[in-house]
Parts: C-alpha cells; structure tokens; sequence
C-alpha cells in the first residue's frame, strides 16, 4: 500500500518510478482489498475498514448431534485439529477489525490441548457471533497532525485461566490531544491485544502492573513508528530523542499503579 499528497510533486514522481518497477495488472485507488480487509477512503480524508467476505469463508466445527449430549467428552485428535483452525480464522479476524473477540479466542485457544466437546460448542457459538457481526466497522479518523496524541489503554484479570495464569488487555489508539482534557474524542484503534501474561502474578496488583509495562512497551513502539511516518529521523541510537517528537498517554484503572507511579522516589534506596 502507498500512501501521499496528490499535490506532491516528490510523491507523483515516486509513484511513477513504483509502478514503471513493478509491472501489475491493475493498481486499485481509494477501495481495494488487503489482507482480507476492504479498505475504502472516505471524503474527510478518513478511512473506513470492514472484513464480511472473510468471515463467511470460516466453517464451524462439526459435529454430530450425539457428541451434543456429551458435554464432558474429551474432544477427539480431529476435533481439536478443527477447533483449532476456526479459532486461527477467529484470532486473525479479531486482530484485523473484531477486537472485542480477543479475550474468548484468546481463552478458547488456551483449552484446544485439553479441550471437552463444551468447548467446541463454546467455538462453535463464538464463531456464529462473529458471523452476526461480520458487517461491523472500523474508523480510521483524520485528526490533525498538531493535535495527534497516541493513548494506550490497559488491564489486567488476575488468576482467570485454567492453569491459573492471568490476562492482559492492551488497546492503543489515537485521538486528538483534547482528549486530555477529558473530552470525548473519535479514537482510531492501532494495536489491541487479549492475551496471557508470560510471567507468574501473585496478586491483581502484580498482573495490572505487567499490563501496564506490556501496554507502555507497545505505545513505545507504535510512537517510534509514527515519529518516522511523519517525517521525523529515526534514531535507533537514541529512541527516547525519536519517541518525544509523538505525544503519548498510558491509562489504567488501577489505583495501586497510579499511587506507585506518582509518588515521590526515597533516593535513599536507589
């Protein structure tokens, strides 16, 4: 994907120089599918994401209406290979536009090893969800670059898997910087995650604080990234001088992160 100033004279020479490369049959403008996503360009300069022809390709798992009625059965070597590859489909979906998926994919891909004929029908529904939903939207909002602001959101549920590990919830967004002020504001989703915590947590405190690091890492990153779509030199000597040139915010609900964070250093321990 390209993308410039129709007005640029720079970028119309660069996209020339492209298409005389790289011989295509047909180069697709303003509407046009990737990676199973369409992709239509909106008057204000937006962009409009949705993925229905994807999720229709996606079947369910089969099964006979006997294995119904056997709730706590362990499910057989082609059962799991089947429930395994919806929720493959299902996790791509979820990380394309269906964000809301991420935490009973995430959840049902932690039980294929050891899953029981509940949890195919636990896939099975998840899956008819998604299809309910497969006309759902994402906005990509146009917001001027000076008031660009990259916010990640963060969470945590302590203990709530099968093997008693926890969950992290990470969205990253941007939005204009009034949202600061407390104003509701459009926000375009970047990066959103609903996955297991690598490391053991011994309490709620621990695992909202591996959340929030987690989430901090990745609005790193994704401002990193933008600092150079913008235009800004990207310093892999010192990321920090590249980082500053995007506005970032990190928001949790966590109090006992929050006190931690702001009180004031005892420079007698360090």
């Amino acid at each position: 994907m390209f993308a410039g100033s129709p007005t640029d004279t720079r970028w119309q020479n660069i996209c020339k120089q492209i298409q005389e490369r790289f011989r295509r049959g047909e180069w697709e403008v303003n509407s046009f599918v990737q990676c199973g996503v369409t992709i239509q360009r909106q008057e204000d300069g937006g962009f409009l994401l949705t993925q229905p022809e994807y999720v229709n390709q996606i079947d369910e798992v089969f099964m006979s209406k006997k294995r119904w009625h056997e709730m706590e059965s362990p499910a057989t070597a082609s059962e799991r290979q089947q429930m395994r590859s919806v929720l493959g489909a299902l996790s791509w979906h979820a990380g394309q536009l269906a964000m809301e998926m991420s935490a009973p994919v995430g959840l049902l891909l932690s039980r294929v090893n050891h899953a029981t004929v509940y949890d195919l029908i636990q896939t099975n529904k998840l899956l008819k969800q998604a299809k309910a939903r497969k006309s759902q939207k994402i906005w990509v909002h146009p917001i001027p670059l000076d008031q660009l602001i990259v916010v990640a959101w963060v969470d945590a549920s302590h203990a709530n898997r099968e093997d008693g590990s926890s969950t992290k919830g990470v969205l990253v967004g941007c939005a204009s910087k009034q949202i600061l002020e407390g104003n509701l504001e459009p926000i375009t989703p970047v990066y959103w995650t609903s996955s297991k915590i690598t490391r053991v947590c011994r309490s709620s405190a621990s695992a909202e604080t591996r959340a929030a690091v987690d989430g901090e890492d990745q609005l790193y990153a994704i401002r990193f990234q933008l600092a150079e779509f913008l235009g800004f030199h990207a310093n892999v000597w010192d990321c920090d001088a590249t980082v500053r040139n995007v506005t970032g915010a990190l928001v949790s609900d966590s109090k006992n992160v929050y006190d931690r964070l702001t009180q004031p250093i005892d420079t007698a321990w360090c």
